[in-house]
């Protein structure tokens, strides 16, 4: 247990590393965990800001697979598109996916 705990707080770590290769792989990591990775909400929505546009996109994916729990700190959504269904744009902004 404390060894998966130790790999949580090394992965938020991770989401402040100077390189964005290792930033993006961190938000990919958190986003795995889904609703168990709320710990990781507000250092994920620091990276909706982040210069690199792969980033910026890991980290919504992430947000949205944290699911409802991420929508209070300001994730962007529309009334039709929950936060599971969010996608990123080339531009690496979180938008509404209607398909």
């Amino acid at each position: 247990m404390k060894q998966v705990q130790d790999a949580e707080v090394s992965q938020v770590k991770f989401l402040k590393n100077k390189d964005p290769r290792v930033r993006s792989r961190a938000a990919e990591n958190l986003a795995r965990l889904g609703p168990q990775a709320k710990f990781a909400i507000f250092p994920l929505s620091q990276r909706l800001r982040d210069a690199d546009a792969n980033v910026r996109c890991r980290a919504a994916t992430a947000l949205g697979e944290i699911g409802s729990a991420a929508v209070p700190i300001g994730i962007p959504q529309s009334a039709k598109a929950p936060p599971e269904l969010w996608a990123c744009s080339a531009d690496g902004r979180a938008r509404p996916f209607l398909s």
